[in-house]
């Protein structure tokens, strides 16, 4: 994208056209900023953002919603650093921020003059579904329980029901997006696999990241300090953002796994279920107060550490492997094949991906990148012949259930001719028949780097 079609090897490799859809969050940012500071720094630089943009955003909905920042908005804080973002949906972490932040926008212009409202409204919608759909979606849900508590608060005050919904009506703007939805959908990946059982285990996935027994562990205690609180009435309930809360649950439950290409589509609305349920208590006593801050504040720093902790040792080990690259002329073309993330290991490492800096660093191709519906960037080398995407950049490692390739079996149909290197990550030895046209290159913390010695066909 920010190459911009000046390199002839990229130009060879990958296609990449811009059209609108409701995934574009920090990929539009880092047109500049990339263009600026380099796309490894701009990403790292845009990705940084979102935690404290995030932070802030709880603070401020917080003090929208019931006028004062509450003690028990602060456990929403380890929510911040959830699965979603811990796992790397960047465009949609980023509309969460945003959604966030236009809910607090949304209290404060509420009350104006209703053409205000609808054009303020359509206007925040377009960006959060700009960043990315299921933003857009946590917005609505968010803006329609705020007006529907409202409404009903209204009417129990003794307005007729008109009187009461009419103010709704200028919200209605928000749905302003769903005509760009219908016009990308065409080009959007599969939506289905409908599966409970994965629902239930995404309930253990929320903080996924360094720790089962820390991950669990702090949604446990969270779950407990609230019941806690709930019982011995030390927290009054704000009807708004609790039923935006149990609408998003409930669609938790209705929606697929997989929406338009997106995987764990349903999953990433958890960690907002706990943030809206958390932003609408309201803590009652100084002393109580303190003691829930306490437990929220000292809960997101734990984690934190932890999390920073295996960051630097998986940072340590990812540098060790992209040494490699050192050894790769510019524009070599790379077959890796590695595990999944988290194929059956609880800490959210991966290797999976790091093979795809050399897209960037040495001009590359890898078939590593998606070749599905509705990507902006495609592979087209190897087109139609396979060995150019994701699925065939899967391993699933001798003695584990992970879904993937079989080393052997896929060395064995490998079109020689068609790359320069092999990148083997937690591979396992080389067959010994293939030893004979891959020479090791280089061998890293996770991954070992084959060149190939012999160009010709796959053996029958």
């Amino acid at each position: 994208m920010i190459d911009d079609g000046q390199s002839d090897y990229l130009r060879r490799y990958f296609d990449f056209r811009w059209r609108i859809m409701g995934n574009l969050g920090q990929d539009l940012m880092m047109v500049p900023v990339g263009g600026l500071i380099g796309v490894e720094r701009g990403a790292r630089l845009l990705t940084a953002l979102i935690a404290p943009l995030t932070i802030l955003a709880l603070r401020q909905l917080s003090i929208a919603a019931t006028g004062a920042v509450q003690a028990p908005a602060l456990l929403a804080l380890p929510f911040v650093f959830s699965f979603p973002l811990l796992f790397g949906f960047i465009n949609y972490a980023l509309a969460l921020a945003v959604a966030l932040w236009g809910l607090v926008f949304w209290y404060r212009i509420r009350r104006c003059e209703p053409l205000a409202r609808s054009i303020g409204l359509a206007l925040i919608a377009s960006i959060v579904w700009l960043c990315h759909l299921a933003g857009w979606a946590t917005f609505v849900l968010g803006v329609g329980a705020i007006e529907a508590s409202a409404a009903w608060v209204a009417w129990r005050g003794g307005r007729g029901f008109w009187r009461a919904v009419r103010p709704c009506l200028s919200s209605l703007s928000i749905l302003t997006p769903i005509s760009f939805t219908l016009a990308s959908a065409g080009e959007a990946g599969e939506t289905g696999n409908f599966d409970l059982a994965l629902k239930l285990r995404w309930l253990a996935f929320v903080l996924r990241d360094q720790s089962i027994f820390l991950d669990l562990g702090s949604q446990l205690v969270i779950a407990v300090a609230v019941a806690f609180l709930i019982a011995r009435r030390w927290v009054t309930i704000e009807p708004a953002l609790t039923l935006a809360a149990a609408a998003l649950f409930i669609l938790f439950w209705l929606m697929p796994t997989q929406i338009m290409g997106s995987f764990f589509a349903d999953l990433r609305l958890l960690p907002v279920v706990a943030i809206f349920a958390l932003l609408g208590l309201r803590s009652i006593g100084a002393g109580r107060r303190s003691a829930i801050a306490l437990l929220g504040v000292g809960l997101f720093l734990v984690r934190l550490a932890v999390m920073t902790i295996g960051w630097i040792a998986t940072s340590d080990a990812i540098a060790s492997d992209l040494k490699a690259l050192d050894r790769v002329p510019r524009g070599s073309r790379i077959a890796v094949l590695a595990p999944m993330r988290m194929c059956e290991n609880w800490p959210n490492d991966s290797v999976s991906h790091i093979a795809s800096l050399a897209i960037g660093r040495r001009e590359a191709f890898v078939n590593s990148q998606w070749n599905i519906a509705g990507q902006l960037m495609r592979p087209i080398y190897n087109w139609g012949r396979g060995y150019n995407d994701v699925v065939s950049a899967t391993l699933a490692p001798a003695g584990t259930t992970c879904s993937g390739n079989d080393l052997a079996a896929w060395l064995r149909q490998f079109p020689r001719d068609r790359f320069d290197y092999v990148w083997l990550f937690r591979a396992g030895p080389l067959p010994a028949i293939d030893r004979a046209w891959l020479q090791e290159e280089y061998r890293g913390a996770k991954g070992v780097l084959h060149r190939i010695t012999d160009h010709g066909l796959q053996r029958p």
